[in-house]
């Protein structure tokens, strides 16, 4: 798509407000509820059960704003932003985002945009690249040059194509499981190309002669440096993950990978992302709504139903596979890490678009998964006898 067909593309999307009023606010708080605790099953701190809302202290804060899509009375997506001043980062938001590997960043105007969510039924309709163009100019107008956010991992691959980064810092412990801090670099235009990201047009409305001088982003090289970050995107890279991993004199260990040619396993790696994961932690919680599926690279992990362990995960082995064919994508059993290890993750619609481009290796991988369930099943029914 050349720059005249992306910016009438731009031009079309749909148009994002500002909350002006407290009604407004209100829905906003609803909407939380609903797409959170209704469509996603998720454990949210706080939430007001009683009035099917989701208010955080963060919302009355100096600096914060809240925008949304669709009118009043029907929103299909939300957001907050939250500008900081120099030195005016709450303490417990710059620890969360390991922002002392910022060199200066006490010195920058600084944001974190947060609550990003679309309703289900408007995903698919470019609901998020048009938060993401709003967001950009109140941000650059405010003078911040970073824009940080943490997002589940099956949604890093989206946060990317908007123009955020995963940054060489910790996983975020939440209550759902484990989250990726990222970094919108307001300036790097170099990098919204790479992505394709839609807010390349931008940069040069607030970057460049006349305007902003393109700051020096030498500082931060290294927690900018995609070999140093937690987390891998790179189809090359996660290629060369699981040939190391799984293929290369181990490929009997995987059997969701079962009589899939190796041409076919490559094509997985753009799909899929590798996440390094900390020992002692939560990466997906039972009940939970989600869709991804896990493949063990390296490490121990356990599976509980209930809080009582009734597997034990390691090199190879596939889980998340129930949620993947239950209808609401809902989880039934949470998973914790014993060790520290690696995830291959693969989300559900990576098998639907296999579907369309190669139908029969997606005929395998579905068979390997069914495999995979009825192994499980039956180990469990001899079990109970």
């Amino acid at each position: 798509m050349d720059l005249k067909m992306f910016e009438k593309w731009l031009s079309g999307l749909e148009p994002v407000y500002r909350a002006e009023t407290d009604a407004e606010r209100e829905e906003i708080y609803r909407l939380r509820y609903q797409v959170y605790v209704d469509e996603l099953g998720k454990q949210v701190v706080g939430a007001d059960h009683a009035r099917r809302r989701i208010h955080d202290p963060q919302d009355d804060a100096p600096g914060t704003q809240l925008f949304y899509t669709g009118n009043p009375r029907n929103m299909t997506g939300t957001c907050r932003l939250e500008i900081w001043q120099p030195g005016q980062v709450p303490e417990e938001r710059w620890r969360l985002f390991n922002m002392d590997a910022f060199p200066g960043m006490e010195n920058l105007v600084t944001c974190e945009c947060g609550r990003l969510m679309v309703t289900r039924s408007a995903r698919g309709k470019l609901i998020l690249a048009a938060i993401a163009r709003a967001l950009y100019e109140v941000v650059c107008a405010a003078g911040a040059d970073f824009n940080f956010a943490y997002c589940s991992p099956g949604l890093v691959r989206s946060y990317r194509r908007l123009g955020y980064r995963p940054y060489a810092c910790d996983l975020v412990a939440g209550e759902d499981g484990l989250r990726v801090p990222v970094v919108m670099v307001t300036s790097d235009l170099a990098f919204y190309k790479r992505v394709h990201s839609p807010l390349t047009p931008f940069v040069r409305d607030y970057f460049g002669n006349g305007k902003r001088p393109f700051p020096d982003l030498t500082p931060f090289r290294d927690v900018l440096n995609e070999d140093a970050v937690p987390f891998e995107t790179d189809p090359s890279h996660v290629w060369r993950e699981m040939q190391e991993d799984l293929l290369n004199g181990h490929a009997a260990i995987s059997p969701f990978l079962a009589a899939i040619p190796h041409k076919s396993v490559k094509k997985l790696s753009e799909k899929g992302f590798v996440m390094d994961v900390p020992a002692n932690r939560v990466i997906t919680r039972e009940n939970l709504m989600e869709r991804e599926i896990f493949v063990a690279l390296e490490g121990t992990f356990e599976v509980l139903v209930g809080g009582r362990r009734i597997n034990i995960m390691h090199r190879g082995d596939v889980f998340g596979e129930v949620a993947f064919f239950h209808e609401d994508g809902r989880r039934t059993a949470s998973i914790h890490s014993l060790t520290a290890g690696q995830l291959l993750v693969l989300r559900r619609k990576f098998i639907e678009e296999l579907m369309e481009d190669d139908p029969a290796i997606a005929a395998q991988l579905l068979l390997n998964l069914s495999r995979v369930m009825a192994r499980r099943l039956a180990n469990m029914t001899q079990q109970h006898h």
